[in-house]
């Protein structure tokens, strides 16, 4: 995934790629945060050129594609 001003811009995965056309977030979510595996990330919720909606967080300085929304 390329960002834009620590946006996502592109999207690349094995199953779907593409220009990101609109953008919402970074919506901010952790858990687990009384034990040692506790998380924290931003999430972002794209929409591509192509039409296609996904969700993608960001968590220690890595980026990942959660799904594509039907």
């Amino acid at each position: 995934m390329s960002l834009s001003k620590n946006k996502p811009a592109h999207l690349r995965s094995a199953k779907i790629q593409g220009e990101v056309k609109a953008r919402k977030g970074p919506y901010r979510a952790s858990g687990n945060w009384w034990d040692e595996k506790a998380w924290d990330r931003a999430e972002w919720d794209l929409e591509l050129e192509n039409g296609a909606l996904c969700q993608c967080h960001a968590s220690g300085g890595r980026w990942e594609l959660d799904g594509v929304y039907d």
